[in-house]
């Protein structure tokens, strides 16, 4: 269970202009997907916040673990209609390799790496498995390279694009402990109650930033 003292120290810490009301509706939703999918780690748990180690694909547990993960995240997008990734740490295991769905289908990366970032950032909002309907909005490098090896051991590149790109450091993040509401830029969480009708876009350059000032998104975060 998502103690409730850690969701409203994430939301004043991050001073997003959330009230009671939005905090306490929100915690009913949260109760029901943690009871719907139990095999998964929320906010709150010790797994979210420790280093994975990197595996050996050839292991027979690496690959019943690596089965696992798949199975999980399936059974998520099957159920919900929605989800771009999950990491093994998210579902208790503290293992370098994560599930993504890119390119229409489910790809796994063991041991993957960044071996490339863009100079150019880019600001959207994201969305976590461990953290229920609560969005944050993150500004990353807008295009990775990421060095993996897949479920056969094989050595490859993926070039994302932007939306890839995204969601693979988002995955990458939770194998360092590190969760999108610990980079969030301030006033940047908000809770989505229709996941299904969620977008994950960029914000424009001239468009209102996000993080609650006056100014362009171009003359404050993005600088």
């Amino acid at each position: 269970m998502v103690p409730e003292k850690n969701l409203k120290s994430v939301v004043e810490n991050n001073k997003s202009k959330l009230v009671p009301a939005d905090l306490n509706k929100f915690l009913n939703v949260w109760k029901k997907t943690i009871k719907n999918f139990p095999d998964i780690s929320y906010l709150g748990s010790d797994d979210l916040r420790k280093k994975c180690k990197n595996v050996v694909i050839t292991d027979s547990k690496t690959q019943k673990d690596i089965k696992k993960l798949k199975e999980i995240f399936l059974g998520y997008r099957e159920k919900t209609g929605s989800g771009r990734g999950l990491a093994a740490p998210q579902i208790g295991m503290l293992k370098r390799f994560v599930a993504v769905f890119v390119r229409d289908k489910v790809m796994i990366l063991v041991n993957p790496r960044i071996t490339k970032r863009s100079n150019e950032l880019t600001i959207a909002e994201e969305l976590c498995v461990s953290m229920g309907n609560l969005a944050a909005t993150v500004v990353r490098p807008k295009f990775v390279s990421i060095s993996y090896q897949d479920e056969t051991g094989k050595e490859l590149i993926i070039d994302g694009n932007d939306k890839e790109s995204r969601v693979i450091q988002h995955e990458l993040d939770h194998l360092d402990g590190i969760l999108n509401i610990d980079i969030a830029i301030k006033n940047g969480l908000r809770f989505v109650y229709d996941i299904k009708q969620f977008e994950m876009k960029d914000f424009e350059p001239n468009s209102k930033c996000p993080c609650g000032s006056d100014k362009k998104y171009k003359e404050c975060c993005e600088k």
